[in-house]
Order: structure tokens, then sequence, then C-alpha cells
């Protein structure tokens, strides 16, 4: 007969095991098709390896949502590349339009006079 100690850290081994493996499921998107392009350009930037995880070191391609390459010019965190708000806004609206997961709406101005 299984002692009743033993079944409970059977169960969070067990437990510890799945926490510990479920973001290996999602490394490099998980069988989601990859943005080379946008992927390429986060990893030559990155200045040390230990900023990269599985959840940031790549971005899953999508013919419907347009990267921030695609609307920018450049990846979000590229090197002496600081994006004003209006062209975040822009982006965030080119979302907007793509996806019905997004929805942006205005609450004011920013500083620069964005968010219309």
């Amino acid at each position: 007969m299984v002692k009743p100690y033993r079944i409970k850290y059977l169960g969070v081994i067990i437990l510890a095991v799945v926490l510990l493996c479920t973001p290996a499921l999602f490394a490099q998107g998980g069988g989601q098709k990859i943005d080379k392009e946008y992927t390429d350009k986060i990893l030559e930037y990155t200045t040390e390896k230990f900023f990269l995880t599985e959840l940031v070191d790549h971005l899953p391609a999508s013919d419907k949502v347009p990267s921030p390459l695609k609307i920018l010019g450049t990846i979000i965190g590229a090197p002496d590349i600081l994006h004003y708000t209006a062209d975040i806004n822009i982006y965030m609206r080119q979302l907007d339009k793509a996806s019905p997961r997004v929805n942006v709406f205005t609450l004011g101005m920013s500083d620069e006079g964005g968010g219309r």
C-alpha cells in the first residue's frame, strides 16, 4: 500500500515538472510560424543573451497582424531609435484594424500631442 504522504509528494513533483516544462512548449512559437526578419533583428540587437527567454526571443508571423517592422520600419527597441508617441499610436491603430483581440481608444492627449 502506498503511504498518503508519498502520493502528496508525487503530486507536488508532477506539478513542478509540468510548470517547469510548460514554457518550453511555447519556445520559438511552439509550431507557430516565426517572423524570421524580426527575430533576426531581436537577436542582433539584444546586448546580453540572458535578456532573451523563449517568450521574447522571437516574433510570431501573421498574415493578418502587421509587425512593428512593417509599420514603423524598425523593430521596437532598436539601438539609437526612440519612437515618438504618434508613431506608436499609428502602430496600435493598425493592430486595432487587423485584430479583433486589440481595441484601441483615446483617453486624452500625450505631452507630444498624440492620441488622436
